[in-house]
């Protein structure tokens, strides 16, 4: 061994003793290097707990291999010194007192070792140390492996779309599903990339951009354009930059950093961030600012100081790209009601909103004298797929009567997808209000439909698939569940219970699988993000063929208040409804929905 002197006469030294040839003036010797230095009474140990062990698992024999095998260990392993190890002599302690401490623990040491070799070699207490200390000698050497193995990485974050994009040199290409741990650095030269975090919020950066995901509820936006989305689940979600941080509140906002890292912005869309500024440093706290939907703030660092100076600057929601083009995001032919426009009459997605993409007409509602029905779109409080959301709240005074009334938006057959063969419709439901809701005819329906004229001028509203939650008194189907309706084909009305109860606060989402020609659908429900219920094939409600309704064109939401509002001051019905998407169904589809 290279830091204990004589390696090869301690080696032969240590060797003649277990063999027994140990002369007296080799036993000096060895005494002598045993008490004046510490590597070679490490060396001595070692060696004997290794002799020990051959001895045992050789048939206890003194074999000629043994020594061998020996020597080519500790010359392999060197002298096997702790480094660490803390050994040392008495102070003060005399050469002859050490010789003579050192002679009787060499003296000591021997006799132990041979006696526990021979105590070892015993016949019986092998074989019960084989049996039994052998395996439990195993398991704790597998155990303490295991302890000391680092425990695995959890992912902090997700890709979950990706457009356009082209990445820095030393940015491994990122895909949709690509898990991402704390402390990874994405470098993109251009495009978009949304990722999702382990608490829910949503990031979604435009190239160039340098961002690094920190933790679960944090990342740094070194350069480039940022926004944020974040739920109430998700608040607290900080984006730090260079010379600030934001720390969410339940919102949407923006943040840029230019390309050397100095002038910093913050938008905020909707909610309330709090900006940070100044970093602790020698115990000083930052300074705190919140910032409130359309409020935006410059943060720069002004000539030599290292205090930065924020500023209210004008706000500018076309500065950010805030969602993924749609041909992206719905690379499979669909038309999709997402409400990502707002409210208006300029665009596809807006509410009420205007035709195309699908979409034969906006949405429509009918007014009802005496009633109160407010239809608007909102951000926070997101349900499960999060983004924007249509909200409906209907008020019904006291001592008034049945109210009843419908949105709707018809659907274009000659759209991108082809509504006469089988497709799938999905969408998440969030009951906010039932108010009593407990009279017979108070319903809540969600369905395709068309206007059919009977006996002149008065109309009558056919349904082909159709979900609904209402009072069933003295029926097959318990209140307030959600049910399913067809009909037997001889236009008698049939009832299907969920067996799912309709609460207020749950959300459900809905899985509709839709077979026009073979007048059939069949309905999935998850209730707050769980496992898919599914059910059996319903017949359409309509007895009329797919062609005589004209393949059922409308998508509606309708609602009956019944019996008048007898005891409250104002009944209340109020639901939320999500990113309704219509696509194409799959080969198959039916058997896996």
């Amino acid at each position: 061994m290279s830091d204990v002197p004589n390696h090869n006469e301690i080696a032969e030294l240590v060797e003649s003793l277990c063999q027994g040839e140990l002369t007296a003036e080799q036993a000096a010797r060895l005494e002598t290097l045993l008490c004046t230095d510490k590597s070679a009474r490490r060396y001595y140990i070692r060696y004997l707990h290794m002799h020990a062990s051959l001895r045992l698992f050789s048939g206890c024999g003194a074999e000629s291999q043994e020594s061998a095998r020996l020597r080519e260990f500790m010359q392999y392993q060197g002298s096997g010194v702790d480094p660490d190890a803390q050994e040392s002599r008495p102070s003060g302690a005399s050469l002859e007192e050490s010789k003579t401490v050192g002679a009787q623990a060499l003296g000591f040491l021997s006799e132990c070792f041979q006696q526990g070799a021979s105590f070892l070699s015993k016949p019986m207490i092998l074989s019960l140390f084989l049996a039994i200390g052998l395996p439990g000698i195993l398991f704790l050497i597998l155990v303490l492996h295991v302890a000391r193995q680092p425990a695995p990485a959890v992912p902090v974050a997700q890709v979950t779309e990706t457009h356009e994009c082209v990445w820095d040199a030393d940015t491994m290409p990122l895909s949709t599903g690509a898990d991402l741990f704390a402390g990874t650095q994405l470098q993109l030269t251009q495009g978009l990339v949304e990722l999702a975090f382990a608490n829910g919020a949503k990031v979604l950066f435009q190239g160039p951009a340098t961002f690094d995901t920190l933790n679960s509820d944090a990342g740094f936006l070194h350069a480039g354009n940022l926004v944020a989305r974040v739920p109430k689940e998700a608040r607290g979600f900080t984006v730090r930059m260079p010379d600030a941080a934001v720390v969410d509140l339940g919102t949407e906002f923006g943040v840029s950093v230019d390309e050397h890292g100095r002038n910093e912005e913050v938008h905020v869309f909707r909610g309330e961030v709090v900006l940070e500024t100044g970093p602790s440093a020698g115990g000083r706290e930052p300074s705190r600012r919140h910032l409130r939907a359309g409020s935006a703030a410059s943060i720069r660092l002004a000539g030599g100081s290292h205090e930065p100076i924020v500023r209210k600057i004008a706000f500018r929601a076309d500065r950010y790209v805030r969602r993924l083009p749609r041909s992206t995001s719905s690379p499979q032919p669909a038309i999709v009601a997402d409400f990502s426009g707002g409210e208006g009459k300029s665009a596809v997605d807006q509410y009420p909103g205007i035709p195309g993409l699908g979409w034969a007409t906006g949405w429509a509602s009918h007014k009802i004298r005496g009633f109160a029905c407010r239809a608007t779109i909102e951000r926070d409080d997101p349900l499960l797929n999060g983004g924007d959301y249509l909200r409906v709240l209907i008020e019904r005074k006291s001592g008034t009567g049945l109210f009843d009334q419908t949105i709707e938006r018809k659907l274009d057959l000659d759209g991108p997808v082809d509504l006469r063969q089988p497709y799938v419709v999905s969408f998440s439901v969030r009951i906010d209000s039932l108010s009593r809701f407990d009279d017979l005819g108070d319903l809540l329906n969600f369905h395709n439909s068309i206007m059919s004229r009977i006996k002149g001028s008065q109309l009558r509203l056919a349904s082909g698939w159709h979900i609904r939650m209402g009072t069933y008194k003295g029926q097959s189907v318990k209140p307030r569940n959600w049910a399913f309706i067809s009909s037997d084909g001889k236009r008698e009305t049939k009832r299907v219970d969920s067996g799912i109860p309709v609460r207020e606060g749950e959300i459900y989402s809905f899985r509709v699988f839709v077979d026009p020609t073979a007048r059939r659908w069949v309905p999935s429900i998850a209730v707050g993000g769980g496992e898919w219920k599914r059910f059996g094939p319903i017949g359409m409600r309509s007895a009329d063929t797919a062609e005589q309704c004209h393949y059922w064109p409308y998508l509606c939401l309708t609602w009956y208040m019944a019996g008048g509002n007898k005891g409250e001051e104002i009944e209340r019905l109020g639901f939320s409804v999500d990113s309704i998407r219509i696509t194409a169904a799959p080969e198959g589809h039916e058997n896996k929905n």
